[in-house]
């Protein structure tokens, strides 16, 4: 019934968004990974492209929770990043910051820029500037160690605007081109050689 649920979520996407996949993974909480007091509150409103979202707060703050991170710089034109999740057991939640996260107690609203409101099959957009980060933080909803070791899939795409236009490429640079040409020159003076210079 997983797969099935993951099946439908992957086509779902696909077929609502064609922009760049910058990550496609899936993961889950461990143990092992860092802690934090407290998490963020699920305010069930989204983030979307349309304006910032208000910081939601925390809750729980003298609770313990595991969190991990991943990092996505804005590597083409694109500033519009689209996330993901496919959480069957609504046992995480994720939210996203601009380029560093502080763990809570806080200021954990420092450098943050959206979540999905809740936890389960979901997603949320969020604007990160040009030359930065989006750092994807995912943390258990549970105390302790409720939620550690149930696998999530998570998708983040890249977008060239609000209207899910695929980014551009950058145009390399004449130094980096010519590389590339050299490079090119040389595995096709190498493969006509022969692997061992026939």
């Amino acid at each position: 019934m997983r797969l099935w649920g993951l099946a439908v979520f992957l086509v779902g996407a696909a077929l609502a968004a064609q922009g760049a996949v910058v990550g496609f993974f899936d993961d889950e909480i461990a143990s092992t990974d860092p802690t934090m007091l407290g998490r963020i509150n699920r305010d069930g409103a989204a983030s979307d492209w349309g304006g910032p979202k208000a910081w939601p707060g925390l809750t729980a703050t003298s609770t313990t929770f595991h969190y991990t991170e991943y990092s996505f710089p804005v590597i083409w034109d694109g500033n519009y990043f689209q996330i993901e999740i496919l959480d069957p057991y609504a046992a995480v939640f994720a939210s996203g910051y601009q380029d560093t996260f502080t763990p809570a107690p806080g200021p954990t609203s420092s450098n943050y820029l959206g979540d999905p409101g809740s936890s389960g099959f979901l997603f949320f957009q969020v604007y990160v500037p040009t030359s930065h980060s989006l750092d994807l933080v995912v943390n258990n909803v549970a105390a302790l160690s409720g939620g550690v070791s149930n696998p999530y899939w998570v998708t983040v795409e890249e977008f060239s605007d609000s209207m899910y236009t695929d980014p551009t490429p950058p145009v390399p640079e004449p130094a980096s081109m010519a590389l590339t040409v050299a490079g090119l020159a040389a595995l096709v003076l190498t493969r006509r050689r022969g692997p061992w210079g026939q």
